[in-house]
């Protein structure tokens, strides 16, 4: 108790007399307290007190690293309890957390962790050049750890530098020779490059290294059908069980096989299996919303209507829906 009324006075928080001058600057031992007191309440689930003592600290003392990286944690927990209620909101928190990683490794730019936390953010809000930047420093920090270069990769491709993919992804097979996202990585460089049979070595490397991970099957799949071969990819995918089948990355690439087959009835299966999967909510929409969509171009503009009336049940407010519910004239 005694640490959270220390940070009360430190931070401003305490009524006081009108002062014809600014504060003094907290004293180092006032602004540890506060941090104390902003992390008690952060490990208590108590993220808006936490967020008002920092806030109040930063006021006074706006280059104090440490503050800023936590007042980065306390806003990350604040977007993720935003995102089933508030996507706007959610996204305001994580571009002010990532505000102040960023201002954190600036600050206090040697740990690796700052810039690997201001990255992952700066990629979430689909902020490429500043993910890049700041995993080539956490990989400069922390030279014997492969992810921050591996991310790095992923993230020039965003860009679209497959050079700089590759440079990265050089660097991380130097680290460790058997990861296996490393080599699925070379494969999507390849297949953007349509060169078919080196994406197929690169992936079938990934899958011989981490067998059980089906995003490497998935990945597989897309290749022979992008090659031209549908039923050789729907081979890697349909034994797999429903539950997996309904993953949004399996059900859109068998979706897209049956499609590149002919066969739009057996996609707009693989999305209903999706639908039907999920519990209400957008996603089951969406999933909906793809099987009409399968359905009319099939032709079965009476199963088209059925899934596009599922899909307004479940989410009505889409704009997926809307659209879809605009071209079947409902």
């Amino acid at each position: 108790m005694a640490a959270l009324l220390l940070a009360c006075a430190a931070a401003g928080g305490c009524p006081h007399p009108p002062d014809a001058h600014a504060p003094d600057p907290p004293t180092p031992a006032a602004v540890d307290a506060s941090l104390r007191a902003a992390q008690t309440y952060l490990d208590g689930n108590e993220g808006p007190k936490a967020k008002a003592i920092l806030a109040r600290l930063l006021d006074r003392t706006p280059n104090d690293a440490r503050a800023h990286e936590l007042m980065a944690r306390v806003l990350t927990g604040e977007a993720v309890a935003l995102d089933a209620v508030d996507a706007d909101a959610a996204h305001r928190a994580r571009r002010d957390a990532y505000a102040h990683y960023d201002r954190a490794a600036t600050l206090d730019p040697h740990p690796a962790g700052l810039h690997q936390n201001a990255a992952i953010l700066a990629s979430m809000l689909r902020e490429h050049g500043d993910a890049a930047r700041h995993y080539e420093a956490a990989a400069r920090l922390d030279p014997t750890n492969p992810q921050p270069p591996l991310y790095a990769a992923q993230t020039y491709l965003q860009l679209g530098d497959t050079a700089a993919a590759r440079d990265a992804i050089a660097r991380v097979l130097v680290i460790d020779p058997d990861e296996p996202l490393a080599h699925a990585t070379l494969a999507m460089v390849a297949l953007g490059e349509e060169r078919f049979d080196a994406a197929l070595e690169h992936v079938r490397e990934a899958r011989g290294l981490a067998p059980a991970d089906v995003r490497f099957r998935t990945q597989e799949a897309k290749i022979l059908r992008r090659r031209g071969e549908p039923h050789a990819a729907l081979q890697l995918l349909v034994g797999l069980p429903p539950a997996a089948r309904a993953e949004r990355g399996v059900c859109l690439e068998i979706a897209a096989a049956h499609a590149a087959a002919g066969n739009h009835a057996l996609a707009a299966a693989a999305w209903i299996n999706r639908c039907e999967r999920l519990g209400p909510g957008p996603e089951a929409a969406l999933a909906a919303v793809e099987a009409s969509r399968c359905w009319l171009t099939h032709g079965d503009r009476a199963n088209a209507v059925r899934w596009q009336r599922r899909a307004r049940l479940l989410a009505p407010e889409l704009p997926e829906v809307a659209a879809l519910e605009e071209r079947l004239g409902e």
